[in-house]
């Protein structure tokens, strides 16, 4: 925004994220991008992303261990969002 209003997003830990204007269910029923109608700013958080690896293009290869999203534990992050004026 020009007028100085708005929110500061902090982060603590490893998180993802993505200021989007359609929902995940909007994406993914919609055939081609040209058909979405904007929804608003829908904030979408990720605390792991795992890459594809080369099984994305046949194969069976999988990611390799470094990319992999742990299968164990707990993933966590802190948000701190602040008013901005």
């Amino acid at each position: 925004r020009t007028d100085g209003t708005g929110l500061k997003l902090e982060t603590q830990g490893n998180v993802a994220m993505q200021f989007l204007p359609f929902s995940d269910r909007t994406m993914a029923a919609t055939r081609h991008p040209w058909d979405l109608k904007p929804e608003g700013v829908i904030l979408h958080l990720d605390a792991a992303i795992q890459g594809v690896g080369n099984g994305s293009c046949g194969g069976g290869n999988e990611t390799l261990p470094k990319y992999r999203c742990p299968g164990t534990g707990t993933l966590t992050y802190t948000l701190r969002f602040t008013p901005l004026k």
